[in-house]
């Protein structure tokens, strides 16, 4: 599976997270944003997530709380 790509399950519904990464130009520094897919691939969030500088290793635990926390 891609390094920005992750299933994970909440209150036994599967969802997709998923990274994507715009280069801004102008300051130098890029942007990862978060996409949060159901399981029938209907998008349920789009979000900026960290910059390129500040991605966590396990990026999805954070992402993971972040949804939940949007979600409720």
């Amino acid at each position: 599976m891609n390094k920005l790509k992750k299933s994970i399950t909440i209150d036994g519904a599967k969802y997709l997270l998923r990274l994507t990464f715009d280069i801004d130009d102008f300051i130098g520094d890029g942007i990862f944003n978060l996409a949060v897919y159901n399981d029938k691939g209907g998008r349920e969030l789009e979000m900026p997530f960290a910059s390129s500088r500040g991605l966590p290793q396990k990026w999805w635990i954070e992402a993971k709380e972040v949804f939940k926390g949007v979600r409720h």
